[in-house]
């Protein structure tokens, strides 16, 4: 037997079978890599897509529209994340580990990477097909999961869309 080979003395259906140094650094790497997808999955992601260990979401101030408005078209919002600058990722336009949602009407929508324009400490995010009517939006958090975090999210207004 060369030094390259390990024998099994075990029984079963591995009796007698030989490993080569190969075939166990292959199975090692394989459970350690098991074990960290196991680990990401129920961490949530862990910095991809979770949030920062301790770090709350910005808050989210929505500078327009305001309640009371009416509009026509698309439906632009813009807003400002506080003390922060938005980036976008694989997970969303986002900060602190959190990317960002819209609720139209109690109903989620996330940005496409080009849906947001950044401007001087403010972001713009326009929906080009908004419900026509009396329409109710709030922007917020989300975590890796894209369950709504409550913290950091803007006051709700009340626009009518024609």
């Amino acid at each position: 037997m060369t030094s390259d080979r390990i024998a099994d003395s075990g029984t079963g259906a591995g009796r007698g079978m030989v490993w080569s140094a190969r075939d166990l650094l292959l199975t090692v790497a394989g459970g350690v890599m098991l074990l960290v997808a196991v680990w990401l999955l129920l961490s949530g992601g862990g910095m991809i897509g979770g949030a920062e260990a301790g770090a709350p979401p910005p808050a989210l101030t929505l500078i327009a529209p305001v309640s009371g408005a009416s509009v026509s078209g698309p439906l632009v919002l813009r807003f400002r994340a506080d003390n922060t600058r938005l980036l976008s990722s694989p997970s969303g336009w986002g900060a602190n580990g959190f990317h960002l949602h819209a609720s139209i009407n109690g109903v989620e929508v996330m940005p496409a990477p080009a849906d947001i324009l950044p401007s001087d400490g403010e972001y713009s995010w326009t929906l080009e097909n908004p419900p026509v009517g009396e329409v109710t939006v709030q922007l917020l958090w989300s975590d890796g999961q894209h369950r709504a975090v409550g913290a950091g999210a803007s006051q709700a207004a009340s626009v009518t869309v024609r």
